[in-house]
């Protein structure tokens, strides 16, 4: 293990995948201070690896919040590190999933970015990590070819493939804007099978068993995710990138958007040129990196991949993020609108606000992906010293907190207050310096 962290290290260094922005000799001491000999990392990273996260309470949480932790571990040639999500990883192998399939699709991308990571580092992978893979390559099988697949004012369809099929007809008329939209459910498949096809060009003897409709099952969904891309990304007159644009008008979620003001009794405003939140948006830089590496061999669609990709980044940077006093917000839409979000959602019905009004959005900052984008180093050296936050800041960052069950170290304003985000926003600062994708 020692062997394979001073490789990761090495990797980190010289490989021409990462920012050019090479690692002093103070960066690489300053890991110890927010690696997994840290006091904080112990009493919250090190705690969480222990448990069941792949739970119904905890998969979709865990997933979000120690994706940014796990890739600072093999980014740092932090060993100690590496092998605490090892151990996490080795417990849930024969453990049931959890219910719920977009609960079941984003821990199964935790998984993916896990096996990933290690082929990415040059790790040996174990007959646990081998069967791993074809654990999750059958699962995605069965979801494209097989499972319900939901679709809004409709009995459910066959498989998740038929559903992209219908939605992506051009003959067909729909009663509301959202009843086409790729979900983020299908956004999960696809970037897993991107993982999936990168650990298996890299290792081919994982699927060594795997039958051929498993196999193009997964070739099918690496890309789908691609032509989701190229047919519902828009880039913008100043460089930047959306997706989605319009789509979701008429949901429920984005009916008010038109308000900058939450009061009570509001009538819907809706605009039908809304972008995507930036809430949700956060994982779009990292399933942008399991689509690149993953095309290595296609590379009119790396480019077009490596291209929205810093259109994305972009975008955040000039039209989401704002700083002001030493703090970061971000508008809540990813076309600069800053309008409300989730009017009266259910989730917050106990609290006594009525939904997020501007900038509301901004404490997904506090477990997002949006540090793998391009060019957000300041942005996150910013973020990084503004902890401890203030009183202000995390009364808007939690806004109307959610009302489910949620693990102790996961629950808000805690999160916040306790030194678990701050030590994320450490790390994210590490990975927006060091583990951006080129942007030459």
């Amino acid at each position: 293990m020692i062997k394979a962290s001073l490789i990761a290290l090495a990797l980190l260094i010289t490989n021409t995948a990462f920012s050019d922005d090479k690692p002093s000799y103070n960066d690489i001491n300053a890991i110890s201070k927010i690696g997994s000999s840290s006091l904080e990392w112990s009493k919250t990273v090190a705690n969480l690896t222990n448990e069941p996260l792949w739970s119904l309470r905890d998969a979709y949480d865990a997933s979000h919040t120690l994706m940014i932790p796990m890739h600072f571990a093999f980014a740092a040639g932090d060993a100690k590190g590496v092998e605490q999500f090892e151990h996490l990883i080795s417990q849930f192998t024969q453990q049931e999933l959890p219910g719920g399939q977009l609960n079941q699709a984003q821990w199964l991308y935790f998984v993916t970015r896990y096996l990933a990571l290690r082929a990415e580092f040059n790790y040996e992978f174990s007959k646990s990590d081998a069967y791993l893979v074809q654990r999750v390559a059958a699962w995605l099988h069965n979801r494209w070819m097989y499972e319900p697949a939901y679709q809004w004012g409709q009995l459910p369809l066959t498989g998740t493939k038929s559903r992209m099929t219908l939605i992506s007809s051009t003959s067909k008329s729909w009663p509301l804007s959202y009843y086409p939209a790729v979900t983020d459910y299908e956004l999960f498949l696809f970037s897993a099978a991107s993982d999936i096809r990168f650990i298996t060009k890299k290792f081919p003897e994982t699927i060594k068993l795997q039958s051929k409709e498993i196999s193009a099952s997964i070739e099918e969904l690496a890309a789908t995710g691609i032509a989701v891309v190229r047919e519902r990304g828009t880039f913008t007159g100043n460089g930047g990138w959306l997706f989605q644009v319009g789509t979701w008008t008429d949901h429920p979620d984005f009916r008010f958007a038109g308000h900058t003001k939450i009061e009570e009794n509001l009538s819907e405003q809706r605009l039908k040129d809304i972008a995507e939140d930036s809430s949700h948006s956060h994982r779009w830089p990292l399933f942008f990196r399991s689509m690149i590496i993953a095309s290595d061999d296609k590379p009119q669609d790396r480019d077009l991949l490596l291209k929205s990709y810093h259109g994305f980044s972009k975008q955040f940077a000039n039209n989401v993020v704002v700083i002001c006093d030493g703090s970061v917000f971000l508008n809540n839409y990813m076309n600069g609108s800053n309008g409300l979000y989730r009017y009266k959602y259910a989730t917050i019905g106990k609290n006594d606000k009525l939904g997020y009004g501007p900038s509301a959005l901004s404490g997904i900052l506090g477990e997002s992906w949006y540090p793998f984008s391009s060019g957000v180093a300041n942005i996150y050296e910013t973020y990084e010293r503004s902890y401890p936050l203030s009183e202000s800041t995390i009364d808007l960052y939690v806004g109307p907190n959610t009302t489910r069950d949620r693990n102790p170290l996961f629950v808000w304003p805690q999160f916040f207050t306790d030194g678990f985000a701050g030590l994320i926003a450490k790390q994210g600062a590490y990975i927006a310096k060091h583990y951006s994708l080129d942007a030459k």
